[in-house]
């Protein structure tokens, strides 16, 4: 947790920092969110919901409130928030991918190539605009297949696409080379190109997502503490697997 130099700060997040913690009956908890999230914490026994600038154990914030706060107020180590600092290199699609590219030649360099096939279990996937060149090179080794677009900071399927030919993607052009029209258009968003996978695992015939929960207590070098639920989540889609030229535009 980041905290601040001044010993005597209070804020509206814990106590004084020299004052020693009483043991609380209770859990108090903020949330930002209106959603289920919400619904659960408020269920929780022993958990009680703080309104506007109470002091709190536990806050759901949302990533805006993450990016004033985080690094620049002092916390007491009692309490917790749903984020740690830099989670955007694992929730952002494009750093996600940055990471595990990085990880699979660290790997490469230290234990062969062999164990690093260990690390494809991902399809190809490129930055764009920034890896534009690199994403046609691979496209015209491979004509002819599916490939898909993901914003790299939406969520909930909002923004994807599928495409098969280049013209659908000549917005994110790294050159920046635009009709007329487009020359007083804002930046397009980034995202990222990944090689769609055409048959993927199925559940009576339809595709499926599985949510797995992980906690990880600790990252340092010396001690991992991980925790992994025993329930999770299966998301089934809603209609059956089924891939034309004419289902592109929908099918996500």
């Amino acid at each position: 947790m980041a905290k601040n130099k001044n010993a005597g700060h209070k804020g509206s997040y814990g106590y004084q920092k020299l004052k020693e913690r009483e043991p609380r009956a209770c859990i108090r908890f903020k949330c930002a969110l209106t959603n289920t999230i919400l619904d659960i914490l408020r269920r929780r026994p022993g958990w009680v919901e703080v309104k506007e600038e109470g002091e709190w154990d536990f806050y759901w914030c949302d990533v805006s409130w993450l990016r004033e706060n985080f690094d620049h107020t002092y916390m007491d180590e009692h309490v917790r928030i749903c984020h740690f600092r830099n989670h955007y290199e694992l929730t952002r699609k494009n750093c996600i991918v940055k990471n595990l590219k990085r990880f699979r030649k660290q790997i490469e360099r230290e234990a062969g190539k062999l164990e690093a096939t260990k690390c494809d279990f991902f399809p190809k996937t490129f930055e764009m605009p920034s890896e534009y060149h690199l994403f046609v090179e691979e496209f015209r080794k491979n004509p002819g297949i599916t490939w898909i677009m993901k914003p790299v900071a939406r969520s909930q399927g909002r923004g994807i696409f599928l495409f098969r030919k280049l013209k659908d993607v000549i917005d994110w052009r790294k050159d920046g080379i635009r009709s007329d029209d487009q020359k007083d258009e804002t930046q397009v968003e980034n995202y990222v190109a990944q090689c769609y996978i055409e048959n993927p695992y199925l559940i009576g015939g339809r595709k499926f997502d599985l949510r797995v929960y992980v906690l990880v207590m600790s990252v340092s070098a010396e001690v991992h503490f991980i925790f992994i639920a025993v329930t999770g989540l299966d998301f089934l889609a809603i209609h059956p697997q089924f891939l034309s030229p004419l289902s592109l535009s929908t099918f996500h």
